[in-house]
């Protein structure tokens, strides 16, 4: 889980870093979409519940992995029982800094599961 999940964070923080522009007016235009924003809640779930169930370890390196699974899992109901209240506030994180700091974020993380994946 650690190879897929890292794969899958540095490849968006990268593309995100890269192409900021470009990914935060797709970003407003799905928040504007809500049929995107309850299917991407949906999927959050759907992966959180997934991971939580099937990786829920509490101890060393792979808290990482059963973290993510409760963000997920977390964000997913909260977008999926207030969908407009959330909906704005995430409206509100699409600022510059923002985006520099989670896709700053998710390469770390992406580079952190792949060693833990493919090299150790």
């Amino acid at each position: 889980m650690a190879r897929a999940l890292g794969i899958y964070a540095l490849v968006g923080g990268l593309a995100i870093l890269m192409n900021r522009k470009y990914y935060r007016k797709v970003a407003i235009a799905v928040f504007k979409n809500e049929a995107l924003v309850l299917f991407g809640a949906s999927l959050d779930l759907f992966f959180g519940v997934l991971i939580v169930t099937s990786h829920n370890v509490w101890s060393g390196w792979p808290i990482a992995i059963t973290l993510l699974g409760y963000v997920g899992l977390v964000e997913g109901t909260l977008f999926l029982l207030f969908p407009n209240s959330i909906r704005e506030w995430r409206r509100g994180m699409m600022n510059k800094s923002a985006w520099m700091f989670f896709g700053a974020l998710s390469v770390v993380l992406g580079l952190f599961l792949c060693y833990q994946g493919f090299v150790v």
